[in-house]
């Protein structure tokens, strides 16, 4: 119940945020934690397009479908934006997203965040994300880094989360 309550409340900040910078887009699916046994995982995309984030032969990193780790924050922001906008078109993609990170603990589990705010500092945007091998997150909230993952949208009651799923930190 305590979770039910935490996930309205961000959204709810998150829509005020999104409302007072004015956003174009104010349908943005919203970002935010699974955990529930409850959740139910949706996956839209066809078997043969799903795509890891390493290469099979040697571990590498491979290059994402989309990467928004470069350029100005406007430009990253505007790119997360449009991809929670029409997240369909992108559900199976490789993403590759430069944030800050932040980390926020629930009641049953930790949800993991990498989240870009716009040039003006006042809003964010961003994905959840779960690292495939469940360790080496960064260490300090705020800290910049890299992360590449699939994403993946999964619904909660009416509502429909993102999330970078089988990710892995970008050196």
């Amino acid at each position: 119940m305590m979770k039910k309550y935490l996930i309205i409340t961000f959204i709810l900040i998150l829509s005020f945020q999104l409302y007072g910078c004015g956003s174009e887009n104010k349908k943005a699916v919203q970002q935010a934690g699974t955990g529930h046994s409850n959740v139910k995982f949706v996956d839209n995309t066809p078997a043969d397009s799903k795509s890891d984030t390493t290469d099979a032969d040697d571990g590498n990193i491979r290059e994402p479908d989309i990467n928004i780790s470069a350029g100005d924050t406007n430009v990253i922001y505007s790119k997360a934006n449009e991809i929670a906008a029409k997240y369909t078109s992108y559900l199976g993609k490789t993403i590759r997203i430069k944030g800050s990170y932040k980390v926020e603990k629930a009641p049953s589990r930790y949800y993991y965040y990498c989240l870009v705010s716009d040039p003006t500092a006042c809003c964010n945007s961003g994905f959840e994300f779960i690292l495939k091998d469940k360790t080496n997150y960064p260490k300090n909230d705020g800290e910049v880094f890299t992360v590449q993952g699939t994403l993946h949208s999964y619904k909660e009651g009416d509502n429909t989360f993102l999330e970078l799923i089988d990710a892995v930190i970008v050196k």
